[in-house]
């Protein structure tokens, strides 16, 4: 039943890419774009096949993560319809819902919102309205959830195939073919869904910067208006920093239509210099330290590369190290410790989930439960390590971007998925570089190429701080690869011509 409804689902959907209007793309053979989509199921089809029967663990993997606890919010349609309806739409503060529901699920838990965990709550809950029509089968979210992100990928070729002529075909390819995308990018995870949420977002906030001139422009401009900010919203409650990223590469491209005495790409240097001194000043005088709380993440980060036991009890969550855990911790069940006299070890406050505390020689007699347990990864770099300083943000800026654009290496590749995407990293790097030479120079006083330079640099630079991990690294990539991509060919011109 579960294959049947799949492709019936495909077949539809397939119907509704030749009908639909958006889908029709000037100078794309109907043919590729059918088949791009058909291409991104069967890599979801791949998805799924790894991260089922190569991780065996399902209560890890990210694709059964959200869909497993989606089934709890769904039943509740059943038996409390208007409890499902509170849930999907956000009214679900008050404790009947986490005593009922959320205390069942694994990935939801508020006492993290602080950390942005929020991410979580709006995958869970498309899931569960993707339950609506999929009969609890998880093929069925496969090829909904790629309809999502192919549309994403449409909506950015429609954004920035005015600035690729003669390039149109390598342009939607780029766009929708690259490696990573085509695997992290088709999995029921949150990179398929920032895709969508992503690609809308940047197709409607460039119809506001570059309007047509027809009679009904006020209206279409308010209808731009409203989705760029229903986009942006929605982008937001599943990676606010790509929001911000966006938002400020367009805040410096409608700057270039209106400040023209210096080079296009001054406008996004001053934006990006703006918001890091609106960040400096939020700390120094608000209790809004995004520096602190990005050092935290860090900790985290690095803490779950080395492995370690987290339990949780008494508002606080304790962090020990996986090698250290038989000298600190004594068991009293499955899931109950205790921690041994003298011991030492980190705890964060919770729901804050912000400061990190150090304990040395503790005389703590009380009982926690396992949160859970990590072994360490197979696979991890030397990231330098960030203090709640600007200066040390600014400092180790350029060894995260290298670190986000070049690794793995070939040579640090300890198993095929990691091989694979070394080999990518090289590829594309090469390419990087061809395109820098046979590039046409007036490309760099075009605001859009600059737009995708502020937010690709932008995110690496912000998962190069944050994350040591090879495979975090590696799937990090995936929601602005697109955009790296579209870099790639706009900046590549085998026949140049000459500025006039």
């Amino acid at each position: 039943m579960e294959i049947f409804l799949s492709i019936a689902y495909l077949l539809l959907f397939l119907w509704l890419i030749s009908r639909l209007s958006f889908f029709r793309l000037t100078g794309i053979p109907p043919v590729w774009i059918s088949g791009v989509f058909v291409l991104k199921v069967v890599c979801g089809v791949v998805f799924w096949y790894v991260y089922t029967f190569y991780y065996k663990i399902r209560s890890e993997a990210d694709i059964y993560k959200y869909f497993d606890d989606s089934e709890i919010m769904f039943d509740a349609l059943r038996h409390h319809p208007a409890d499902f309806l509170k849930m999907v739409f956000g009214f679900d503060s008050t404790a009947h819902f986490q005593d009922l529901y959320y205390s069942k699920m694994q990935v939801w838990s508020p006492r993290f919102e602080n950390s942005f965990n929020f991410e979580n709550h709006t995958m869970v809950r498309l899931n569960a309205l993707f339950r609506l029509f999929s009969c609890g089968y998880y093929q069925v979210h496969s090829v909904f959830i790629n309809l999502l992100s192919f549309a994403g990928l449409t909506a950015l070729y429609k954004t920035f195939e005015v600035y690729a002529e003669r390039k149109k075909k390598l342009l939607f390819l780029s766009i929708c073919l690259g490696p990573i995308v085509l695997f992290w990018g088709s999995g029921v995870i949150k990179e398929s869904f920032i895709l969508f949420a992503m690609g809308f977002a940047i197709y409607y906030l460039h119809q506001l910067l570059c309007p047509d001139k027809t009679s009904s422009r006020k209206v279409k401009g308010l209808c731009y208006c409203l989705l760029s900010i229903s986009f942006l919203f929605l982008l937001a409650t599943i990676k606010l920093a790509l929001a911000v990223f966006v938002l400020m590469g367009c805040t410096a491209w409608y700057m270039s239509f209106k400040i023209t005495i210096w080079p296009v790409v001054i406008n996004f240097i001053l934006v990006i210099l703006l918001v890091f001194a609106g960040t400096v000043l939020l700390a120094g005088f608000t209790s809004h330290d995004y520096f602190k709380t990005l050092v935290t993440k860090q900790s985290n980060y690095i803490n779950i590369s080395n492995g370690g036991v987290f339990l949780e009890g008494h508002g606080k969550i304790i962090f020990i190290s996986y090698d250290k855990r038989k000298q600190v911790l004594e068991q009293i069940t499955d899931s109950v410790y205790k921690l041994r006299r003298g011991s030492s070890y980190f705890y964060y406050n919770i729901p804050k989930w912000t400061d990190t505390i150090y304990v040395k020689g503790s005389e703590d007699t009380l009982y926690y439960h396992l949160y859970s347990m990590a072994v360490p990864v197979k696979q991890s770099i030397q990231i330098p390590i960030l203090s709640a300083s600007p200066l040390s943000f600014i400092k180790s800026a350029p060894t995260a971007f290298m670190n986000a654009l070049t690794r793995p290496f070939i040579g640090e590749s300890k198993n095929t998925l990691v091989l694979f995407m070394a080999i990518q990293n090289a590829i594309f790097l090469l390419l990087l570089l061809l395109s820098l030479f046979f590039t046409n120079k007036v490309i760099f006083q075009e605001p859009a190429f600059w737009f995708c330079v502020l937010v690709v640099a932008g995110y690496y630079v912000l998962f190069g701080w944050l994350t040591p991990i090879l495979g975090a690294l590696m799937r990090y990539k995936t929601p602005v690869f697109p955009l790296f991509m579209i870099i790639l060919v706009l900046l590549f011109d085998k026949f140049p011509k000459r500025a006039v």
